[in-house]
């Protein structure tokens, strides 16, 4: 991106701010004086693939997470807690889904912030401990994300009931699809979760949603681009 277009995305970026809700394609142009249709594709098409702005399901544009936190960045503060919350309301406004994020924390996965939605699947509530398990997704992505030493230490924890490391290689060979992870529950018939690992203030993280097998057959690629798109901070 040379000069002339660096500036005018930091235009754009700041009229987003400025805004501080979304914006249509036509209040984008509106932001840059004389741009040609072309010249402002490439530039939006630009600040999407650099993770700058994110386009929503309905046409719209919003600033994406990793831009929202330039102010904790420069502040020297990060509010990981209003982080999460925003994060688990896109996702679950997004898809009509249940979703919560888990964080790896004394060697077991606390259930930081969630959100049940009515007439969808429960999932688990705030400050709960979600044990690794092989045939849950979530645990599976925090499992995979960590090195293997630790990896093997956290199955043989007592927070876990994975009885060996072939068990968990063959959950993931089962479950994993490149940075995704689903499941099948054991407990829960008719019920899945697809979960992806990112990080947290340093820490493994997973943000997950609950839903029927059924819809996970049916919705896998909206819930698989969703969920990348909210952990790109």
């Amino acid at each position: 991106m040379g000069i002339p277009a660096l500036t005018r995305g930091l235009t754009i970026i700041d009229g987003f701010i400025q805004s501080a809700q979304p914006q249509r394609y036509h209040q984008i142009k509106k932001m840059i004086e004389g741009i040609t249709d072309a010249s402002l594709n490439r530039l939006i098409q630009s600040l999407i693939e650099d993770c700058y702005i994110i386009k929503d399901n309905d046409g719209s544009y919003q600033l994406s997470n990793k831009v929202n936190l330039w102010g904790s960045h420069l502040s020297g503060q990060k509010n990981w807690n209003s982080i999460m919350e925003e994060l688990i309301d896109k996702v679950s406004n997004d898809l009509g889904e249940s979703a919560a994020i888990g964080v790896l924390e004394n060697d077991r996965i606390i259930i930081k912030k969630s959100k049940s939605v009515q007439d969808s699947i429960t999932i688990m509530k705030n400050n709960s401990t979600l044990h690794f398990e092989s045939d849950h997704a979530a645990s599976l992505a925090i499992l995979d994300s960590v090195t293997i030493t630790q990896r093997k230490k956290l199955i043989k924890s007592n927070y876990s009931s994975i009885k060996s490391y072939a068990e968990f290689d063959n959950a993931i060979k089962k479950f994993k699809r490149q940075d995704i992870f689903t499941d099948k529950s054991e407990r829960r018939n008719g019920i899945s979760r697809v979960s992806i690992s990112f990080t947290i203030d340093k820490k493994p993280a997973t943000l997950f949603i609950a839903t029927t097998t059924t819809s996970l057959k049916e919705d896998f690629p909206l819930y698989r681009d969703t969920l990348r798109k909210y952990t790109q901070i």
